[in-house]
């Protein structure tokens, strides 16, 4: 939207016309009214999308002013700020934030209008603590249904008969029935009570308040039905929402309508929006904006006559200076960069980015109560942490809080709940984690902790293990820290093996010493193998496994399966016994690694610190100072650059002199005629070795290229497609080299004499030749 002065006086509105109430309730019908002057632009789709600055433009508003203004709460102001003023400002009325917001949705390119009429008291003064809080986040479990297939199989098993009786069942069902209607009407019974209690007092003047909004038609930027914004909090609604009573006008920058449809019991929903139907709107200017005009038996490919056909009377172009917002105002969101809003037993904060030490954006508190004492749930949301954590929640009925975090961590964390009585830095409490199994490299899903339970969840592993669960004792006095007591290994299925030899579960039975196994249920049985072992005692064996057939014993499913040789259970069981001594080290470096993540959490809750962007100037301080030196030494770099001209007799001198010859002191002639005499011979050497350089590569490349196309041109009928490719390949790039080295060797040729005459003319101007330049322009003179 642009607009040309900052003026605050945009209009005036004409005095009101009284309403004549019906029988059934009081009908306004609709005035005719002129254009308010809206601070608009005529073009469309010339502003930024809605998403970022709509959103700000409610946010950064404050609405100070709603029904606090010295005019009755049934009249329209006397006079309107402009869009540019009211955001400069960051204060307005019902009707300014409506030009705000409806500037911004037009030039994003939505069919847009602030429409006139009377709304409810609530919404007239922005009170909120009677309106449920809309951000509340659904956490509603949606279960996902299978499928039904889309064929029944042709075969399929008779189901059993069902031999219960219909009149239990009957029964059974009036019963529910019955108690569910009790249910029912205790719970609306209720309702009744608390929606008498909620319920707002009377207003005196209640639908004759006047207040401005929003309504949004569809057939652009994806809009399918009409549909209203509240502009104080920018929040859409139906057009049969209760809290929107009556409509007398629409405008925009393009037209004024007045509503001149009588107003039904079913709100303002059953109203038509057709603007181009005169019976439902009467317009202020004559015919349509252009794209709604319907040109009917007239030749559209001339626009011009197609237009003055039409002889529409366009608007006058705004006046209002171009709506932006600066960086830091958006940067800033709210004023203060905070806001609170009261709403229903909910108190909604918003934070600007960066303005808290934490990075939290967003609180919402929910309460029991009405008098917000009794706190039940708290939700938070972050941004720029460099812990990553996104969402906070906090239940202070169970006294649990859930951590959401974001990818990037490199503990992989997705989720981390636990208790507020938990340990802070011990793993002996209620937690459970939840972890990106995908970059981990032990595809850990999901940890389980409890005093006496530690479960772990897998994904995708390639040795197919899928949970671990430790059960611990409780200490004591002889042993105050928990000790493993169980250990269970459960695996997923590996076809590659037969069932009886592949291992589902693995019991390790720590204190008992002794070990079970459980191997997979074999297809078309009830019953799956089993093996227990009876750890002998290293201690008195030295240390070696030895095999003891009564200390053990299994259970084969299948009766004509051959019994396992001894041999393999005497494998069995030393694999097994070296897998428990490699799992209860696991379990003990998981537990150190849990508590270190517990110290560290406990540090980044303690401690916050923010990310900041690389490019971010104004907050990273890294950055700057880097960029600060960088500039700095630039500069130093080029002020030395202007100082220390380039001298091209420089190494020579060095050569002779050394490092240490100034410029003050002349040469003799003898030192003058050799030293120039060095520095032209090397000039002339170096720009021929670069001509000869350039032009034997020219030719290699230009001879290579010709070879190339003759045997293309001899060979191209019996060449396969992807040596034909290849050679189109090769012939590019040849030729991209030849002609490069062409362009090369012309430049050299045509800069070499006037690089040679700057040389001369900077050899006579030279002050150490100073007394060899007046003999040689002296012999000259003799000889002319």
């Amino acid at each position: 939207m642009y607009t040309r002065a900052r003026g605050v006086e945009v209009g005036k509105w004409p005095a009101r016309r009284a309403r004549r109430p019906t029988d059934l309730e009081r009908y306004r019908p609709a005035a005719g009214r002129p254009r308010p002057l809206v601070a608009t632009d005529n073009s469309r789709g010339a502003h930024p999308p809605l998403a970022t600055k709509t959103l700000l433009c409610l946010r950064t508003t404050k609405c100070s002013r709603l029904g606090n203004e010295k005019r009755a709460p049934v009249d329209n102001p006397e006079r309107l700020m402009s869009p540019y003023t009211a955001i400069i400002r960051r204060s307005a009325n019902p009707f300014e934030l409506a030009h705000v917001l409806v500037s911004w949705l037009i030039g994003g390119g939505y069919d847009a209008y602030v429409v006139v009429g009377c709304a409810t008291r609530d919404v007239c003064m922005a009170i909120r603590y009677r309106t449920e809080c809309p951000e509340i986040p659904d956490e509603t479990v949606v279960e996902e249904k299978p499928p039904e297939p889309e064929e029944e199989p042709r075969y399929k098993l008779v189901p059993l008969p069902d031999l219960t009786s219909k009149y239990v069942i009957e029964m059974a069902i009036k019963e529910e029935a019955r108690k569910q209607k009790e249910r029912d009407k205790i719970l609306n019974e209720r309702r009744r009570k608390i929606a008498e209690l909620e319920k707002p007092p009377p207003d005196e003047i209640d639908g004759w308040r006047t207040h401005a909004w929003i309504l949004v038609v569809p057939h652009f930027m994806g809009v399918e039905e009409p549909f209203f914004i509240e502009p104080s909090d920018g929040i859409g609604y139906p057009l049969n929402a209760p809290q929107y009573q009556h409509i007398e006008s629409v405008y925009n920058n393009e037209n004024y309508y007045v509503n001149v449809q009588k107003e039904k019991p079913e709100g303002l929903g059953a109203l038509s929006y057709d603007f181009t139907d005169l019976h439902c709107w009467e317009h202020l200017l004559p015919g349509e904006p252009y794209y709604r005009r319907q040109f009917v038996g007239i030749d559209t490919a001339d626009k011009k006559t197609a237009v003055e056909t039409e002889k529409h009377l366009d608007m006058p172009a705004s006046w209002v200076e171009k709506l932006d917002i600066t960086g830091d105002d958006y940067e800033q969101r709210y004023p203060g960069s905070h806001k609170v809003i009261h709403y229903k037993r909910v108190i909604l904060e918003k934070f600007a980015p960066y303005s808290q030490r934490d990075g939290i954006i967003k609180r919402i508190k929910i309460y029991q109560d009405y008098a917000l004492k009794e706190l039940l749930t708290t939700y938070e949301w972050y941004k720029q942490r460099e812990d990553k954590m996104l969402t906070v929640k906090i239940d202070h009925v169970t006294r649990m809080i859930r951590e959401t975090f974001g990818i990037g961590r490199r503990d992989h964390l997705l989720k981390h709940e636990y208790s507020m009585d938990a340990p802070v830095g011990s793993v002996e409490g209620n937690r459970v984690l939840e972890f990106n199994y995908y970059p981990r490299l032990d595809h850990l899903t999901k940890l389980i902790c409890t005093p006496l339970i530690f479960e772990e969840y897998y994904t995708d592993r390639s040795d197919r293990l899928e949970s671990r669960k430790i059960v611990y004792t409780p200490g004591n006095k002889l042993a105050p820290k928990r000790q493993v007591q169980d250990v269970t290994e459960t695996y997923s299925r590996n076809y590659d093996i037969p069932a009886k030899q592949d291992i589902w579960k693995k019991i390790f039975h720590i204190q008992d010493n002794t070990i079970d196994l459980l191997y997979q249920y074999a297809y078309n049985f009830v019953t799956n193998n089993t093996r227990n072992f009876i750890k002998p005692n290293l201690a008195e064996t030295g240390g070696k496994i030895l095999f003891y057939p009564e200390k053990t014993s299994g259970y084969i499913a299948d009766p004509t399966a051959e019994r396992p040789r001894p041999l393999d259970v005497y494998k069995s069981l030393c694999e097994n016994i070296a897998w428990e001594y490699q799992t209860c080290k696991h379990i003990r470096d998981r537990e150190t690694d849990i508590n270190t993540y517990l110290r560290q959490r406990y540090h980044e809750l303690k401690e916050p610190v923010l990310f900041v962007a690389l490019y971010d100037t104004e907050r990273n301080e890294a950055a700057k100072k880097g960029w600060a030196d960088q500039e700095h030494k630039k500069a130093e770099v080029t002020e030395r650059e202007k100082e220390a001209e380039i001298d091209p007799l420089a190494p020579y001198l060095a050569r002779m002199f050394g490092t240490g010859h100034g410029t003050g002191s002349q040469l003799t002639m003898k030192e003058a005629t050799l030293i120039r005499e060095q520095c032209i011979n090397d000039f002339k050497a170096k720009q021929l070795a670069r001509q000869h350089l350039v032009q034997e590569r020219f030719d290699k490349f230009n001879s290579e290229y010709k070879n190339k196309r003759l045997w293309y041109l001899a060979n191209q009928f019996i060449l396969t497609p992807e040596k034909e490719a290849a050679y189109f390949v090769t012939s590019a790039e040849l030729s991209f080299k030849v002609h490069a080295l062409e362009v090369r060797l012309t430049r050299h040729r045509d800069l070499s004499g006037p690089r040679f005459k700057a040389l001369m003319d900077y050899l006579d101007k030279h002050p150490l030749l100073k007394e060899y330049n007046k003999a040689a322009k002296y012999k000259q003179q003799r000889r002319v």
